[in-house]
């Protein structure tokens, strides 16, 4: 079994030689709690005002399930404008008077509060209103009188309506010494099935553990994201010394690094303290590692 597949995977790793908040080498940036995204209006299927309203949007968590309604034209732009590992969309089409105005507002919290609310127009001419958002997959969202995000939306960040994981999630053990940097890799590819990769530096060796997810144990995991919040997770916690011990998690694009002391390991995992970044990932590690065992 290959690390890159077809489809996206999740890949746990308890170390990485990447700065934490980076891919590939490259820092990512922290992700705005809403964008408005501007699109071609004409351009959208009929079925997009069918799913949606003005007071209850339509949720898109895959460039596939935009496809259902987007031109390619406007698919080409979201593939640039949006992360969906770290961001969903929201979709507000309805027909009304020209002058119909949907605003919103953030609450200063965490993770944020984004409140909707839409205000009909006076003039009776019917046209057509898409308002189009990537929203943060952690923040909470809700439409004055309407729908408002849930705990099955949250979920639904993680894992598709077949229950498998949209998003690789890697979980990478190192430790730095004087033969460089060894440890361990685990990935989860999106239909569950899974390895265990030995590495030293940058030669990774083939997989000694492997095995295959069932759809229980899929939605444990999924569950586990959404409870872990992984989105909201801090790029980088700890400080950089000599020979550290370093446990990253990878959902998509998004990162998390632990820096620990030579030899120090993770604290044990405790759900109660969940707020603490350090402990989310210890949760992680632990759900990750309880439902991968060897057949």
């Amino acid at each position: 079994m290959h690390i890159l597949t077809a489809c996206f995977a999740i890949v746990l790793s308890l170390s990485s030689t990447v700065a934490a908040g980076s891919k590939g080498g490259q820092e990512t940036a922290w992700i705005d709690p809403i964008i408005e995204i501007t699109i071609d209006t004409t351009a959208t299927k009929e079925a997009l005002f069918e799913k949606s309203s003005h007071d209850k949007p339509l949720a898109l968590h895959s460039a596939q399930e935009a496809g259902e309604y987007f031109s390619a034209d406007d698919l080409a732009k979201l593939d640039m404008d949006v992360d969906f590992s770290q961001q969903c969309l929201l979709v507000f089409a309805w027909r009304g008077s020209g002058q119909d105005k949907l605003d919103y507002s953030v609450a200063e919290s965490f993770p944020e509060q984004v409140a909707f609310a839409y205000q009909p127009g006076r003039t009776r001419d019917l046209r057509p209103h898409v308002k189009v958002f990537a929203v943060r997959a952690n923040v909470n969202w809700s439409v004055r009188g309407g729908a408002a995000s849930d705990d099955e939306t949250r979920l639904a960040h993680y894992l598709n309506a077949d229950g498998e994981l949209r998003f690789p999630v890697t979980l990478r053990d190192s430790q730095s010494g004087f033969a460089g940097e060894t440890g361990f890799l685990w990935t989860i590819d999106c239909d569950g099935a899974w390895q265990r990769q030995s590495f030293i530096n940058e030669t990774v060796r083939d997989a000694d553990q492997e095995g295959q997810l069932t759809k229980e144990q899929l939605q444990t995991l999924g569950e586990a994201l959404a409870k872990a919040d992984m989105v909201g997770l801090t790029p980088s916690t700890g400080q950089t010394g000599v020979n550290p011990h370093i446990v990253t998690v990878t959902y998509g694009k998004k990162q998390a690094t632990v820096i620990l002391h030579p030899g120090q390991p993770l604290p044990e995992s405790d759900e109660t303290k969940l707020r603490d970044p350090v402990q989310r990932i210890s949760y992680l590690t632990k759900v990750m590692q309880t439902l991968m065992q060897p057949e």
